[in-house]
C-alpha cells in the first residue's frame, strides 16, 4: 500500500467515526440558558412560542446532537400548538419541528438519512401510503451550510410545510406524512432516544 493510499484510508476512517452518532451523546437541558421568550442551547436560540396559521404553538423541549469527540450535528426544536402535551404529538394539531445545523449537508444525505429513517419506523404498508409524499419532500431538498435552519410545520387541512430559512420550499398534504417525517425522531426506532426524549420535554436533566 503506497503512501497516497494509506492517506487516503486513514482519513475515511476519522470521518466514519465523526460521523456516526454516538448513543447518549445527546446534549440536552444542562447546557441550556433562558431568557423570558427565548431558550438556547449551545448557541442557538429558539423562540418559546411561535405562531403557525394563526394559532399559537409553545416549544415542548429541544436538543442537540452530538456526534463522536466533540463535533455539533444539530440543534432541534419541538413545537405543539398551545394547551397539547408531548402525548398529543401524533393528533391532528398544528406542530413544527424546527433543526439548525452546525455543518454543511448536501442535499442527497437528507434523502437517504430520511428514507432510512422511514424503514425503522414505518411498515411497508405504512410506507407505500406516503409514498408520493416522500417523492415529493426528497425533491424539496436542498443542501445546507453551517447556521441553516429547516422546519417542517404541519397545519390541519393543509399539510406539511417544508422550508429552509423561513422560505417555504413547498407542501406535502396529509396527517400521515406528517407523523411519518416526526416519527424518524419521535418513534419507536427513532434517530437517537436522548433527542426523542429532549424534544418531547421528558429529559430527565
Amino acid at each position: 500500500m503506497n503512501r497516497y493510499v494509506w492517506k487516503l484510508f486513514l482519513i475515511s476512517i476519522l470521518l466514519i467515526n465523526i460521523l456516526m452518532p454516538v448513543p447518549g451523546m445527546t446534549q440536552t437541558g444542562l447546557r441550556t440558558s433562558q431568557s423570558a421568550g427565548t431558550i438556547t442551547i449551545s448557541g442557538v436560540v429558539f423562540d418559546k412560542m411561535v405562531a403557525i396559521n394563526g394559532r399559537t404553538c409553545a416549544l415542548i423541549g429541544a436538543g442537540l446532537l452530538r456526534y463522536r469527540v466533540v463535533f455539533k450535528g444539530y440543534v432541534a426544536a419541538l413545537y405543539l400548538e398551545r394547551r397539547n402535551a408531548s402525548g398529543d404529538v401524533f393528533k391532528d394539531i398544528p406542530k413544527s419541528l424546527v433543526i439548525e445545523y452546525f455543518h454543511a449537508i448536501d442535499a442527497q444525505a437528507f434523502i437517504s438519512s430520511t428514507r432510512q429513517g422511514f424503514m425503522d419506523n414505518l411498515s411497508r404498508e405504512q410506507r407505500e401510503a406516503i409514498d408520493q409524499g416522500a417523492k415529493t419532500l426528497y425533491s424539496l431538498y436542498r443542501d445546507v451550510k453551517p447556521g441553516d435552519r429547516y422546519s417542517f410545520t404541519y397545519i390541519p387541512g393543509i399539510g406539511s410545510q417544508i422550508a429552509l430559512n423561513g422560505k417555504i420550499l413547498g407542501t406535502i398534504s396529509g396527517l400521515d406524512f406528517a407523523n411519518a417525517m416526526l416519527s424518524i425522531w419521535l418513534g419507536r426506532n427513532p434517530l437517537d432516544q436522548s433527542l426523542k426524549k429532549a424534544l418531547l420535554g421528558l429529559d430527565e436533566g
